[in-house]
């Protein structure tokens, strides 16, 4: 079995606070794309920030019921924030306690599955 490492992020512009309810710590802000994976292992599954459509309060939920291990995400705002979420529950009523989330420059913030592992890549502007 191999082992991957995470992506590497700057955060030299970085503020180490949240900002967001019910959730808890901040893990490294990424405030430039740095990320860059082997071709071997590059995600399954690949989707834009901006075709994501946050509800009331800026949120997006990644339910994920097919297990995909691995997804890119091309993102036009810069990350401000990330870390796991704490007794948190969407204006829809899901329950993202224990989930993931990456805070988004542009207001959005993407709850996803812990066992899910995210690679951001630029996005068009």
């Amino acid at each position: 079995m191999s082992t991957r490492t995470a992506p590497q992020y700057d955060n030299s512009a970085g503020d180490s606070g949240s900002g967001h309810p019910g959730v808890r710590g901040s893990l490294g802000l990424n405030n430039r794309f740095t990320a860059a994976w082997p071709e071997a292992i590059r995600p399954e599954v690949t989707l834009n920030l901006s075709d994501l459509i946050p509800d009331a309060n800026g949120e997006v939920v990644l339910f994920n019921d097919s297990q995909v291990r691995s997804l890119e995400l091309a993102a036009d705002s810069v990350v401000v924030g990330e870390g796991i979420a704490e007794n948190h529950v969407t204006v829809a009523q899901d329950d993202v306690t224990g989930f993931r989330y990456l805070a988004f420059a542009n207001g959005l913030t993407l709850y996803y599955d812990p066992n899910l592992k995210i690679e951001l890549s630029p996005g068009e502007s």
